[in-house]
């Protein structure tokens, strides 16, 4: 039944996105300027999460839109896939003799992908602004869907000597949609009257955990937090609206 629900949430999530998406292309092309982004960066995992992982690559599109001129609207679809998480490399203590033992087959994974909306709001701080980059400020919500899988651990649990090393215990899965919030800083540098490029550094915050493991010294990490750095271009379908 859990899993159930689970599922119809995740094709919830994506039907929302492609419905929220939709709507933003019909109703928004008449707006100042529109147009779309692409975006490559690193997520740098915080709060707990850095205890599991290592920074990874980060994409992300979206389509944006300005309703006045100092205002962008974005939509976004982000992923990354955070590998080799840290209990691969973990030893448990053993109660029955107090030895330490690795788990060689022990692997960990999460893969996340996010929908966020997220206005940009020019800085009009005359100290910094340039002919080269103009600074902003970022801040929004979206929903952050997430896959995080570990498999490969010996069953700690043994109470006969010699421990059994080919007790595995099964694959654990945790699938889950959360709610979120991120904020930035960021600059833009205008290429032509079509072509943006943008780097930004922004925090995410989701109302999601990781379950603990707690013999190899993992804990519960709650709420799922990163920041990203990113630099992107942006190409804006009608420059002279």
């Amino acid at each position: 039944m859990i899993s159930t629900n689970l599922t119809l949430l995740n094709k919830w999530h994506l039907w929302l996105k492609y419905i929220c998406l939709g709507g933003v292309l019909l109703t928004n092309l008449n707006a100042n300027s529109h147009g779309f982004s692409v975006g490559v960066g690193t997520g740098i995992p915080m709060g707990g999460l850095n205890s599991w992982y290592s920074p990874v690559p980060k994409l992300a599109i979206s389509y944006f839109y300005s309703p006045q001129e100092e205002t962008k609207i974005f939509y976004e679809i982000q992923y990354q896939n955070y590998t080799h998480g840290a209990i691969e490399g973990k030893e448990f203590q053993w109660q029955i003799d107090y030895q330490k033992y690795p788990s060689p087959e022990a692997k960990a994974n999460m893969a996340m992908n996010s929908f966020v909306i997220k206005i940009q709001q020019s800085l009009d701080w005359k100290i910094i602004q340039s002919n080269t980059f103009s600074p902003y400020f970022t801040y929004g919500f979206g929903f952050y869907n997430y896959t995080h899988k570990v498999s490969g651990l010996i069953y700690p649990g043994q109470s006969t000597k010699p421990l059994d090393t080919s007790f595995i215990l099964d694959p654990i899965t945790d699938r889950r949609v959360a709610w979120g919030a991120t904020f930035g800083l960021g600059a833009e540098k205008s290429i032509n009257e079509s072509l943006m490029l943008n780097l930004n550094l922004d925090y995410h915050g989701a109302i999601g955990y990781l379950r603990s493991f707690e013999d190899w010294g993992l804990y519960e990490v709650f709420p799922i937090q990163y920041l990203s750095i990113e630099m992107g271009i942006g190409y804006t379908l009608n420059p002279n609206n």
